[in-house]
This record gives C-alpha cells, sequence and structure tokens, in this order.
C-alpha cells in the first residue's frame, strides 16, 4: 500500500511538471538565469581574500542573552565552495557550534553537487513537548550531522550542469519572468540524497523520551522553476521527500514523506519598492509506518525527526516541535517588498560588507497535526500565526529576524534562508 501511494506521488509529480506546460505555451529558447561574474560575491573585509567575519548578539527565552559570531570563507579549496561556520554563547551558558560546507563539486561527476553540515548545541532552558500539550523546560543536548549529494538532470536549466546553482541571481534588475512551467525547458530539476545522523540527550529528563537519536537517509525530488532563490517574483517550486530510519537494537524502523510547492506572483514595483511579491506555500506530511510495530516498539520516529509544526519556517508564531503527530498540512501566505530605501550600506560597521538589499515581509500561516492522513481531521481546528519580518543578504548569506505570534504568545525568530 505504501509503495503503491509513493509511486502514485512520484507519477503526480512529474505529470503536473509536464502537463503544466501546457497552460503557459512558450516556444522561444529559454536560457537558465545565472548572474555574471560581476555580481557574484565581493572580497571580504577581513584581509583573507574570501573571508568575511561577523559578530552579533540576540536575545531569546530559550538562551537569554546570547553574543556569537559568524563567518563565512568563498573559494574554500575549489573556486564556487564555501566554508560557513557560526556559535554563540549565552547567559545561561547555552552554547551552540555550527560549520557547513557548501557547493563542493565531486571529481568526475560534474553533475552533482556536496553539502555537509554539522550543528551541536547545549540549551539549558530550553522548552520540549515530546507530543504532549505541556512542555517541560530543562536541559538539551542536541546534534546533527548532515551530507547532501545533489545530481543536476540534463534539461530545462540543468543543462548548464551545477552553473545554475553555484551563480544564483541576487539583483533585482537581473530577474526574468518565467515563461513555462516545462522541467525540459525551464527550471532545475535535481534528485538529492541525504544521509543523517541526529540525537538529542535530555540529561535526567531523558526517560520521557522513547529514542535518543536517529540515522538514515532522505531522498528528495525538486522542481525549482523560480526566476531567483533569494528574490524570486515569479515561478514556482515543488518537491517530495521520502525519509527511512532502518533501526537497530536501539532504535525502530520508521518512514515518512512530505510534500511541498510555493508559487511566486509579480505584484510589480512602486515608488517606494525596487519588487513587490505574493507568496503562497503549501506543505503535507505523513508517516505510512505510524500504526506498525518493529519488535517492541511502534515504527514511530522521534519528534526531532517527525512531522511536526512550529518553528522557523511553519506555524512560526509557536515554539519548534510544537506539534508532533502522524500527518500535517501547513499553509502560509506572504507579501515580500524590496523597499527602494536602502540605508544599511551607510551605517557604519555594516558598510563595509556587501548588502545588495533587504526585505520586508508580512505572513500568516496555518495548519494542523493529525494522528491519521485524513482531510477532515487535518482541516478541523487549524492553528495559525501571523507576524512580521525583515531579512538582508550579506555577502551572499541571507538572514532573517521575525517577530510571530498565535494562540500560545509571540516569539522572536533568527534564522538564515527564506522560509520557502
Amino acid at each position: 500500500m505504501f509503495l503503491a501511494r509513493l509511486v502514485m506521488i512520484l507519477t503526480v509529480c512529474s505529470l503536473l511538471s509536464v502537463v503544466s506546460s501546457y497552460v503557459v505555451a512558450s516556444e522561444e529558447k529559454l536560457d537558465p538565469i545565472i548572474a555574471p561574474e560581476s555580481n557574484r560575491q565581493s572580497d571580504s573585509v577581513t584581509g583573507i581574500e574570501g573571508l568575511t567575519i561577523l559578530p552579533f548578539a540576540f536575545y531569546s527565552d530559550t538562551v537569554d542573552l546570547a553574543v556569537g559570531i559568524g563567518g563565512i570563507k568563498t573559494s574554500a579549496f575549489q573556486e564556487d565552495a564555501s566554508i560557513v561556520a557560526g556559535g554563540f554563547v549565552s547567559a545561561n551558558d547555552s552554547r551552540l557550534i555550527y560549520v557547513g560546507a557548501h557547493n563542493y563539486i565531486i571529481d568526475y561527476l560534474d553533475r552533482w553537487l556536496m553539502h555537509v553540515d554539522l550543528f551541536k548545541a547545549r540549551f539549558n532552558e530550553a522548552s520540549y513537548y515530546l507530543g504532549q500539550e505541556d512542555p517541560f523546560v530543562g536541559k538539551g543536548d542536541e546534534e546533527f550531522i548532515e551530507a547532501e549529494f545533489i545530481y543536476h538532470l540534463p534539461w530545462g536549466f540543468g543543462k548548464a550542469g551545477v552553473d545554475y546553482t553555484l551563480h544564483p541571481v541576487n539583483k533585482v534588475d537581473l530577474l526574468k519572468p518565467i515563461r513555462t512551467w516545462n522541467p525540459l525547458k525551464s527550471g532545475l530539476t535535481t534528485l538529492s540524497i541525504l544521509p543523517f545522523y541526529q540525537s538529542r540527550d535530555l540529561g535526567e529528563n531523558n526517560h520521557l523520551q522513547q529514542h535518543d537519536h536517529a540515522a538514515g537517509v532522505r531522498l528528495k525530488y525538486n522542481f525549482d522553476n523560480r526566476n531567483s532563490r533569494f528574490i524570486a517574483n515569479s515561478g514556482s517550486e515543488s518537491s517530495f521527500q521520502f525519509n527511512h530510519d532502518w533501526g537497530n537494537q536501539r532504535r525502530p524502523r520508521w518512514s515518512t514523506w512530505e510534500l511541498e510547492h510555493s508559487h511566486y506572483f509579480d505584484l510589480g514595483a512602486t515608488s517606494i519598492s525596487k519588487q513587490q511579491a505574493l507568496v503562497l506555500n503549501a506543505y503535507t506530511a505523513d508517516t505510512p509506518t505510524w500504526n506498525e510495530s518493529d519488535g517492541d516498539w511502534q515504527s514511530r520516529p522521534p519528534d526531532y525527526v517527525g512531522i511536526t509544526l512550529g518553528g522557523w519556517n511553519r506555524l512560526r508564531g509557536y515554539d519548534r516541535s510544537r506539534f508532533y503527530g502522524r500527518s500535517a498540512v501547513s499553509y502560509s501566505i506572504e507579501y515580500r517588498m524590496l523597499p527602494a530605501w536602502q540605508p544599511l550600506p551607510d551605517i557604519p560597521m555594516l558598510d563595509r560588507y556587501d548588502l545588495p538589499w533587504w526585505q520586508w515581509a508580512v505572513f500568516v500561516d496555518a495548519g494542523q497535526i493529525a494522528n491519521s492522513y485524513s482531510f477532515k481531521d487535518l482541516h478541523s481546528d487549524m492553528k495559525a500565526s501571523v507576524g512580521a519580518s525583515v531579512r538582508l543578504n550579506i555577502e551572499g548569506v541571507v538572514l532573517r529576524a521575525e517577530m510571530a505570534g498565535g494562540d500560545e504568545g509571540t516569539r522572536a525568530l533568527f534564522y538564515i534562508n527564506q522560509p520557502f
């Protein structure tokens, strides 16, 4: 039953991509939108070519007052590769370190790119829900390691190999509208393999969670038909991801899948904005092994790798992994604007960095978790959150600060990358 459902979903994704090409027919030759050399990242201000260092400080309920430092080194061993690292320490003795190596070309495999991400943190006053209505606040040691191997299919923008991924458009005046949804002519289609390991140790409260680590693989299909990864105002992106842990004597076997689609609409420019866009996002996910058993355990993933809502990208007015269960739906709508007013390059200290744009956004999220993949259950008593955001591109990295609220209060978010 599960394999049939998986095949059906992949078939539908492919058919939608091909059939939609007849909705917006275009016989003109479509070239990939690639940033020219003059618009790629500039040399930084450290005195070491390609190295940018940025100190920061922030406050949150989880870590209290924190100070940290982040950095990015471009052309790290390969011309278009980069290494990103950062970390912080806080007043309540929480700490975090992150290292990422991105966009590495594998020798003799010119259609493949590789990323590696490592994350390790200790939070001393974090809220953990563990699928319950009320959280406990305590210590948590968290670790995450993931590699991603991305294959670029040789059609659409993928005809240029990995060049479209390595040289994204980052300036408004270079954007071109997307004229067709046909993956053979437009967009970038990729297949990814992502082996991962993730753990969470709750110290004296570790007995409250059934399993403290997970390891497995994610398989992802992605069709990115946007005119920019950073400031898209035309096109769409669709993805399907299958996640699996084979289990062992210490943890259960489980599987989940996720399906997501985003669409981008150009609202034009005004006297006070260089760009306006309306973005719609829809997401759904399921755990087909939820009601199965694996020895003495149910075949369910821990909440930190399972199907959840709340956090950085969905239901942003709620705590991270606030809602956990078998299945989920989530909907978001965002209005994004690039102001014509750009004061950031004139601010002392910031004037030394490449800041091509900043963006304002307002958004509404809605979603629900259920223990059955049922349209009725997933659309009953849905949770909602609203918020506002300021985002900026600094040396090619998108930083975002958001304030969002829901039924359980208001929370501040600081993260990297667009939510979708």
